[in-house]
């Protein structure tokens, strides 16, 4: 791990762990107020979180690693959703007769 991507880390986290084998990744506990943040600036240097836990004193438990591009897609097929084309409840003026 770059350590200006570590710093980042250690700048908005409680705890930083990170774990080089069997997968490259890096354990959280942050804030709440601060993931957004956190989270934006990590996805910049190539992070993706895989994982994310909230309690109710609004700390999160996060699960970090380098993104792939499957993971991308992914984000991307969530964002549009598989049933884009599917659901053309909206269109509904234009079956009137």
């Amino acid at each position: 791990m770059k350590s200006n991507t570590k710093a980042i880390f250690e700048e908005y986290c409680k705890s930083v762990l990170v774990y080089e084998e069997p997968v490259h990744s890096v354990e959280v506990v942050v804030s709440g107020k601060y993931f957004t943040e956190l989270y934006a600036r990590v996805m910049e240097h190539g992070y993706t979180c895989h994982s994310l836990i909230s309690t109710e004193d609004d700390t999160h438990i996060a699960m970090f690693s380098i993104a792939s591009s499957t993971d991308f897609g992914k984000l991307f097929d969530d964002m549009i959703g598989d049933e884009f084309n599917e659901d053309d409840s909206a269109d509904w003026w234009k079956h009137q007769d």
